[in-house]
């Protein structure tokens, strides 16, 4: 038994140090519909038509797709939808019907909510909405005189906060856009970005007080005023990823690289760069698109990944005996407060890395997470050495061998 143990941890080990550069899935809306593609080069695929789609977000623990569209006049039921479809195409549904102008759409993977932004008509003020997962209990949460063309919105699910976009109509200005905040139902409103020409797609990182934005403006006929910025989650140390840019539109985050992507809907293109905006550098991953507006990530998760699964701000004991009571579970119901770290509904050898790489504490006894631009620090009761780390996996995978020799 302990030459297995070891051997296990020796893997372990390996996985956890080394990066191995999978491809990032991407999924967004363009002119063609709802398509994705891997950022290795390959050929993107069409998932589903569209009419005029502008919101796009990845539910990671059902493999499913969320989507808004705006049906033309003279379709047999048109206006506004919020459709579902899974992340390999197929069979998709309407979730919520009847709707002014939907744009942005997010999900909240702990609590089973989905929000979309409107962006309203004359007779209708551009609207936060929300609902449950299944589209039922549809109902408007924010709603204010100086908030229009709501149109990005992203949740911060470990903070329980929605980040959204927006125009001041009461500013007279060239600079009216801003990003704004709220509780999860609506209350609490308040702006935390100010200054922008047109903001459109929002993303957030909640571990590493990270709040990214695309502000496509345009204050000279010959373009290249927009750009990508950041700044923390409560607005403060504000800066530019990478400006010059054209109409960059929709934003998504890799967590796993530390990098963001956006799409570019005058350029027809999906670009990256470093999400601290330390090296200001950029490539393009996908051309000659047609109007791209939104995109996601399939492991864009807004949930902890870092091992902490009982949400006490430490890497500790208490997480190493959830692991080890829920490791081989499987199913919907399995998310990252059972273990699940990295959202694939199942606690596995891939969380039991990234437990252990946490568990690896410094001298002072906490935790560094490389936020891509600072470093904050996750406090430990107690210093921990690395050897209690290896003893603790051990334990986790000796209860699983037990368990297995049980039943």
């Amino acid at each position: 038994m302990r030459g297995v143990i070891l051997a296990f941890l020796s893997a372990l080990s390996i996985l956890a140090s080394s990066h191995v550069a999978l491809a990032v899935e991407l999924f967004w809306n363009d002119a063609v519909g709802i398509r994705s593609q891997a950022d290795n080069g390959e050929a993107p695929v069409l998932l589903f038509e569209s009419f005029q789609s502008r919101g796009i977000a990845v539910d990671a623990a059902g493999d499913r797709l969320l989507w808004s569209d705006v049906l033309p006049l003279g379709a047999p039921t048109p206006g506004g939808v919020l459709r579902e479809g899974g992340v390999r195409g197929g069979e998709f549904a309407p979730l919520v019907s009847q709707l002014t102008n939907p744009a942005g759409v997010a999900i909240d993977p702990l609590r089973g909510n989905i929000y979309w932004t409107d962006l309203g008509d004359d007779a209708t003020p551009s609207t936060v909405y929300m609902a449950r997962r299944d589209g039922s209990n549809p109902q408007p949460i924010i709603q204010a005189d100086w908030l229009s063309e709501i149109e990005g919105i992203a949740v911060d699910a470990l903070h329980g906060k929605l980040y959204f976009s927006y125009i001041d109509p009461t500013i007279d200005s060239l600079e009216t856009g801003g990003i704004a905040r709220a509780d999860l139902d609506g209350s609490n409103l308040t702006g935390v970005v100010g200054g922008l020409g047109k903001p459109f797609g929002v993303a957030v990182d909640p571990l590493g007080n990270g709040l990214f934005w695309a502000d496509a403006r345009k204050l000279s006929p010959a373009g290249g005023d927009g750009k990508i910025a950041r700044s923390e989650l409560n607005g403060e140390n504000q800066r530019i990823i990478l400006g010059g840019l054209e109409v960059p539109f929709g934003v998504a985050l890799d967590f796993e690289r530390r990098e963001i992507y956006w799409t570019d809907s005058e350029l027809g293109t999906i670009q990256r760069s470093g999400m601290s905006g330390n090296t200001p550098f950029f490539e393009d991953v996908v051309t000659g698109l047609q109007n791209p507006t939104a995109i996601a990530i399939a492991n864009d998760i807004s949930l902890p990944t870092h091992g902490d699964a009982n949400r006490d701000g430490r890497v500790d004991r208490g997480d190493v005996a959830i692991v080890a009571a829920n490791l081989g579970r499987t199913g919907p119901e399995v998310n990252w407060s059972l273990g699940d770290f990295n959202g694939d509904s199942r606690v596995s050898l891939a969380d039991l890395a990234t437990l252990q790489r946490y568990l690896d504490f410094g001298d002072d006894g906490s935790v560094s997470q490389d936020d891509g631009g600072s470093t904050s620090q996750i406090a430990t009761s107690v210093p921990e050495p690395t050897s209690w780390s290896l003893m603790c996996i051990g334990a986790i995978l000796a209860a699983a061998w037990r368990r297995s020799r049980v039943r």
